[in-house]
């Protein structure tokens, strides 16, 4: 079964008080080989403790301290999530005062998560690899001081799937399914100065 992109949830929690965990309802699509990805990105004040969807304990695929800009970044996955609408918590170390991005994407005829790589703020544009294998998807993510123009990725400029702001600007995109195996181009771009560059592969079911 050909990977397909299904329903996405982009959402910025703000705080109203201090709070431990984040709660957000996302619609999970019918079909074979589903998978949940979601990514979250707040201050470096806290870490991440666990993210569950459903009730069911999601996978954690990659974390990472952005030092310089202050900002943490985590990602998670789930094979064969429940369908239809459930929640998905995430919950940190301790009281978080900051927002919290986040962005959950669903996918059906997926195996899951494959290679991934990221890299801190670099002059704009930032254009960096990654190795995929056919029939694979990628998520690139952002992070900067200022306001994103774009991401291009394998050539193709991106829609923005949302443009957040953590105290720092945050944005996110997809590429375009399928992508041929081998090495693809990722470009993220902002207004000036410096921008981070981080990709994750989402692999077609057999792959």
């Amino acid at each position: 079964m050909a990977l397909a992109i299904g329903n996405k949830t982009p959402f910025i929690q703000s705080p109203l008080s201090p709070w431990t965990s984040l709660t957000k309802a996302h619609t999970h699509n019918a079909g074979a080989d589903g998978f949940l990805f979601v990514s979250f990105i707040m201050s470096n004040s806290r870490t991440y403790s666990g993210c569950t969807y459903g009730g069911q304990a999601m996978t954690l695929i990659k974390t990472q301290n952005f030092g310089g800009l202050q900002q943490r970044w985590a990602c998670y996955g789930l094979l064969n999530p429940p369908t239809g609408s459930n929640n998905i918590v995430v919950s940190f170390s301790g009281s978080q005062f900051n927002n919290v991005s986040l962005f959950a994407v669903s996918f059906t005829g997926s195996s899951g998560a494959g290679l991934f790589a990221t890299n801190g703020a670099s002059s704009t544009p930032n254009s960096k690899t990654l190795s995929v294998s056919a029939g694979s998807c990628i998520y690139a993510l952002g992070i900067s001081n200022n306001a994103f123009t774009g991401i291009d990725i394998d050539g193709s400029a991106r829609t923005l799937e949302f443009q957040h702001n953590t105290n720092k600007q945050i944005s996110g995109a997809l590429s375009a399914v399928p992508l041929s195996a081998g090495t693809i181009d990722v470009v993220t771009k902002v207004t000036f100065n410096t921008v981070s560059n981080s990709r994750v592969e989402i692999k077609e079911a057999g792959t």
